[in-house]
């Protein structure tokens, strides 16, 4: 089937960012005066400095200065700039960077308030020579509360993904009993063979290592169940580990085998032979997965018993990325669904809460990945996660 003829949606992805510091940014050559830079400095809202390249004296800063540094424009004039930054190092940077293109734009450091404590900050400088003096004109910004509204952010999309978990076991929490009771039963009946065969005048010490040695299995088993579903469920910050999709694919499967089971489908398993490490909050990513085969069960309500299939495969995705696929044989998306699969309250199950998808969308882009819907010319769909191959080197 060529998939040429199928309607994809695309998720909203992480867009990549640009590493070149400088950009290739021309300098204002040999033009301006010294005293009309100053004038510059003094007239813009941003917080703004001039300084010597050479020595790091700050020739002239504007009152707006003070807002990030606590430094009155006055004090900060004749300061030598390096002490502005809470690393020195990273003025020396700047000036070779400038030096080879002229300017920096948009660079992140810490900077140095005047009662000493650091300030997150961001930064463009410009190259100038002003009477036969290079000088350096720079821009900050603070990004201390900007970084405080993603840290808010990021916790509201914490407690998001935490209500969502929490409400998607709750619908699954009769077939998650049922598997959990298997190893438990399995025990029990181990164990009251092995009474039976212990009241033998003559047991087999064989049979009873054997014994034993399932009954242990089992309880291994049940533990494993029991670990995993209190990470589902534990309220935690986010935390990434190294891991493979095929790994966390395979553990979403042990949770919904009973679910599977119950609704006669079959999954078809295809994973990448060799499976290309992501680095991931494991448990937010298996709760992206395990909403896909959900939402792919639901899917197959009216599908023939005998028909009803999943095919779940982890393969390669472009240059440096992996990805995990769900695809279902159920009831074909209509062109307005895919339109609108990712947004939030938007479901087509009766007692949907139709934030799964949108969670799950913005969990891939917090991880740099991103969501794809594709509906299919027969019948079904497939929803895709895209995530970014790890490499330590890239890290």
């Amino acid at each position: 089937m060529s998939h040429d003829a199928d309607e994809t949606r695309q998720g909203r992805s992480q867009p990549p960012s640009d590493s070149d510091p400088g950009n290739g940014s021309p300098s204002f050559g040999a033009g301006p005066s010294t005293d009309l830079m100053v004038r510059l400095v003094q007239a813009s809202p941003v917080p703004m400095i001039l300084s010597e390249i050479e020595s790091g004296r700050v020739v002239s800063a504007n009152h707006q200065m003070e807002s990030i540094l606590g430094y009155p424009a006055k004090e900060l004039t004749g300061e030598i700039s390096p002490n502005l930054y809470y690393n020195p190092e990273d003025r020396r940077a700047i000036v070779k960077l400038i030096r080879e293109k002229g300017a920096v734009q948009d660079r992140e450091l810490w900077s140095r308030r005047k009662d000493g404590s650091p300030v997150r900050i961001i930064l463009s400088s410009q190259r100038v020579l002003c009477d036969g003096v290079e000088l350096l004109i720079t821009g900050f910004n603070d990004l201390t509360e900007l970084t405080e509204a993603q840290s808010e952010v990021q916790r509201h999309q914490e407690e998001l993904a935490h209500v969502t978990r929490l409400n998607m076991l709750g619908e699954m929490a009769s077939g998650l009993a049922h598997e959990l009771n298997q190893p438990l039963s399995a025990i029990a009946n181990y164990a009251a063979g092995l009474t039976k065969r212990m009241e033998n005048r003559r047991p087999d010490p064989e049979l009873i290592r054997d014994t034993l040695g399932r009954i242990n299995e089992q309880a291994q088993r049940g533990g494993e169940m029991i670990k995993r579903l209190r990470s589902m469920i534990a309220k935690r910050p986010t935390k990434a580990e190294t891991v493979t999709l095929n790994t966390l694919a395979k553990n979403v499967l042990d949770l919904c085998n009973q679910q599977l089971m119950e609704h006669r489908v079959v999954v078809e398993l295809h994973l990448e032979s060799e499976a290309s490490p992501v680095k991931v909050d494991p448990i937010q990513i298996e709760q992206i997965i395990m909403n896909f085969i959900r939402n792919a069960i639901d899917a197959m309500d009216e599908t023939p018993p005998a028909e009803r299939r999943i095919e779940l495969t982890t393969r390669p995705a472009g240059e440096k990325q992996v990805a995990v696929a769900v695809r279902d044989h159920g009831k074909r998306l209509t062109q307005d669904q895919l339109d609108s699969v990712f947004d939030p309250f938007y479901t087509t199950k009766e007692k949907g809460m139709g934030m799964g998808l949108a969670i799950s969308e913005s969990i891939a882009m917090a991880h740099g990945g991103g969501l794809t819907a594709q509906a299919h010319p027969d019948r079904g769909a497939t929803f895709t996660l895209t995530l970014p191959v790890y490499t330590p080197t890239a890290s």
